[in-house]
């Protein structure tokens, strides 16, 4: 348990404690209504977005091919109708079998935001591996850390600072196939057997 943070009074700086994480999550109420719900996390998700884009400096938005960047750049567009002030940026790889560029193209496209890319080699991988550690002060997760360095190097070569991506979300969305059966398990406890099978169809099941 931390110590409550210091802040300076009109007479002598004393620990004031200004947020408590119990006492603002027994604030919460979480409707039993899925459409409400789901309207609440898109408003909030929303919020987060309009905060994010407050800046002076240039912001700039990396994109994957996924569920998390198609949420989050729907998002951007709502917050941001100018797509113009806003430019995206993605890694992609020569090998076809690993590279998204094809669905981050339709949604810049689709958009009107201009996308940028840094291709990845696998001598990257080698010879980046090094220097992520030290950077880090520990081993990385992945391969993916070092996509990412590449691409934030790109960014910031072309003078945008501040830069939103999609992580976490996928998480709180269930976007990862390994996400589905944990669904569909909810939506037959649930009784809601069309969209059940409506999701099995759509993967495939």
């Amino acid at each position: 348990d931390l110590p409550d943070a210091p802040r300076p009074d009109e007479e002598t700086p004393a620990p004031v404690r200004y947020w408590d994480l119990a006492a603002e999550t027994a604030k919460v109420t979480v409707s039993a209504d899925r459409a409400e719900r789901g309207e609440e996390l898109i408003a909030r998700m929303q919020e987060a977005v309009r905060l994010s884009l407050f800046s002076d400096v240039p912001v700039g938005i990396a994109l994957s091919g996924g569920l998390d960047s198609a949420v989050l750049l729907a998002l951007v567009d709502r917050a941001q109708p100018d797509a113009g002030k806003i430019e995206a940026f993605s890694f992609d790889f020569d090998d076809e079998k690993y590279s998204e560029r094809p669905w981050v193209e339709a949604m810049a496209t689709h958009t009107g935001h201009r996308a940028s890319f840094r291709t990845v080699s696998p001598d990257d991988f080698v010879t980046g591996a090094a220097s992520l550690v030290t950077q880090q002060q520990e081993p990385h997760a992945g391969a993916p850390i070092i996509a990412y360095s590449q691409l934030f190097e790109t960014i910031r070569s072309h003078g945008v600072i501040v830069v939103m991506d999609g992580s976490g979300i996928d998480e709180g969305l269930a976007g990862y196939d390994r996400f589905r059966p944990v669904l569909w398990a909810d939506l037959r406890a649930r009784g809601e057997h069309d969209r059940l099978a409506a999701e099995l169809a759509a993967a495939n099941v």
